[in-house]
C-alpha cells in the first residue's frame, strides 16, 4: 500500500477510534465512519470491508505498541513494576490529554 492509502487507513481509524470510544461498537455504522472521517462510502470501503475489521485494526495496532513498549523497557533492563508503572502512567497521561 502507498503513503497515501497508509494515512488515509491512519485517518480512518483516528475517526472511527473517536466514535467506538463515543457511541460504543454496536453503534457505530459504516456511514457515521464516512461521516466523521469526510470519505465517500466507496472511499471507505475502498480501505475496509466492515466496521469490524477497523476495530480489529485499532486494537491489533494498541497491542503492537504495548509490545514494543514492552521490549523498550526490557531492553533498558526496567523491573516489571517500573515498566508497568511508567505505562499506565503514560496511558493515564495520553487518555488525559486526548479528553
Amino acid at each position: 500500500m502507498n503513503k497515501r492509502g497508509q494515512e488515509t487507513r491512519k485517518h480512518i481509524k483516528k475517526c472511527a477510534c473517536s466514535l467506538f470510544a463515543e457511541k460504543g461498537f454496536k453503534q457505530v455504522t459504516m456511514k457515521d465512519i464516512c461521516d466523521v472521517a469526510k470519505l465517500s462510502r466507496g472511499g471507505l470501503y475502498c480501505h475496509y470491508e466492515s466496521t469490524r475489521q477497523i476495530f480489529q485494526e485499532i486494537i491489533d495496532d494498541m497491542t503492537s505498541e504495548q509490545d514494543n513498549e514492552i521490549d523498550l523497557r526490557i531492553e533498558q533492563n526496567c523491573s516489571a513494576v517500573t515498566a508497568i508503572l511508567l505505562k499506565y502512567l503514560t496511558g493515564m497521561k495520553t487518555h488525559y490529554y486526548s479528553l
